[in-house]
């Protein structure tokens, strides 16, 4: 097995990562359901399958999809499969760092916890080099032209308490290329009713760009469950 890239199996063939296929509106759509929360792994699995059975010659991309799961033999590693092989898609080189947490149980009780996070920074990175313009003048920066944010910027740092933020008052520093980060906190309820926080960034301009959809303009940055956080039935002190 490739370390980078999961190679899938189909009638004594190897399968080629998912940018090297071509486009399928229908694996797009997959990946989609799937990451939303709408379909689990081993459904689109099943439909994928079901797809390659109705089309003589169906698309590669489809048949790769269908390969998972050992062909649907194992349909308990499909998911496993899936995230090999869509590791490094088009490039993104990010990978998660595990920290250790300490979190409150109840009361008294506090347990380290490893949690898996992404820096910002590289998150930032990796949007800039991933080779879509269309992407970074939207998500980061709103559209919006180099004068509209100059604009914004000097409105800012006439307020309190921004009026004295380091980078703000430091000359050296171009409106036009900076770029304000938000950190966002929520509940989200994850697959088999496993309620966790999860902690995203998004750029304060990305409310004014072209792409709309809030799962796309936030980027989490680490989930933890809420199991391993205070206990509801203690009361807060």
């Amino acid at each position: 097995m490739n370390d980078r890239y999961f190679i899938l199996q189909h009638c004594g063939r190897k399968r080629q990562r998912l940018e090297d296929l071509g486009p399928s509106h229908t694996v797009d759509k997959l990946t989609e359901l799937v990451g939303r929360g709408k379909l689990s792994v081993a459904a689109a699995t099943d439909l994928a399958q079901s797809i390659v059975s109705d089309h003589q010659m169906p698309h590669q991309a489809i048949r790769a999809f269908s390969s998972l799961g050992s062909e649907g033999r194992h349909p308990q590693n499909a998911e496993r499969d899936l995230h090999r092989w869509l590791k490094n898609v088009y490039g993104c080189q990010l990978q998660p760092y595990t920290m250790k947490v300490g979190l409150q149980l109840d009361c008294t009780k506090v347990r380290e916890v490893a949690i898996r996070v992404l820096a910002p920074h590289e998150i930032l990175n990796a949007l800039a080099n991933m080779q879509s313009t269309f992407a970074f003048n939207s998500l980061l920066l709103g559209n919006l032209s180099d004068q509209d944010r100059i604009s914004f910027w000097n409105h800012v740092s006439g307020l309190d308490p921004w009026s004295n933020h380091e980078v703000l008052r430091d000359e050296s520093v171009q409106y036009d290329r900076l770029i304000g980060i938000t950190i966002h906190g929520d509940g989200a309820v994850m697959k088999r009713d496993d309620e966790c926080f999860v902690w995203s960034i998004s750029s304060i301009f990305a409310s004014e760009g072209l792409v709309k959809d809030p799962l796309l303009m936030k980027f989490p940055v680490a989930i933890i469950p809420e199991r391993h956080m205070l206990s509801k039935a203690v009361t807060s002190s």
